[in-house]
């Protein structure tokens, strides 16, 4: 019995450790880089806009490339979402979700849900590309 149990916790153990790693890796080479985006949606509030133009696509991968990103364990959940600036996701040709990136400033981002610091995102890139006016008041 007590073999079973050390096999048991030894499993649990090792479980964990792996999703620990998993959150905490995020390479800029990651980012939007995945071969089956057939095109990605960028969000500012209500107005939302769906770029299927390669180049624009292009564009908008370029931003997070080259960057380091690391864990930021003080800013979790709804709490750094609030005040997101832009949401990014990505879809297949099945208009299947492939990532979701919240900009949250121009240095925290949300990745699929967890927090990261990274070197300054240009996000006048998304505002030009998009079309979106950020700063226009009605």
């Amino acid at each position: 019995m007590k073999k079973y149990l050390s096999i048991i916790i030894m499993m649990i153990v090792m479980l964990l450790a792996a999703c620990k790693n998993e959150e905490e890796t995020v390479t800029s080479n990651s980012l939007l880089q995945n071969s089956d985006i057939s095109y990605l949606t960028v969000q500012f509030q209500l107005e939302k806009v769906k770029i299927t133009k390669e180049d624009d696509i292009k564009k908008i991968q370029q931003l997070f490339e080259k960057n380091n990103f690391t864990l930021n364990e003080n800013e979790v959940g709804e709490k750094v979402t609030a005040g997101w600036i832009y949401t990014i996701r990505t879809f297949d040709e099945k208009d299947k979700k492939l990532e979701e990136i919240v900009v949250v400033s121009d240095k925290l981002i949300c990745y699929n849900g967890i927090s990261y610091d990274c070197k300054e995102i240009d996000i006048t890139i998304i505002d030009d590309v998009t079309g979106i006016d950020r700063f226009k008041t009605e």
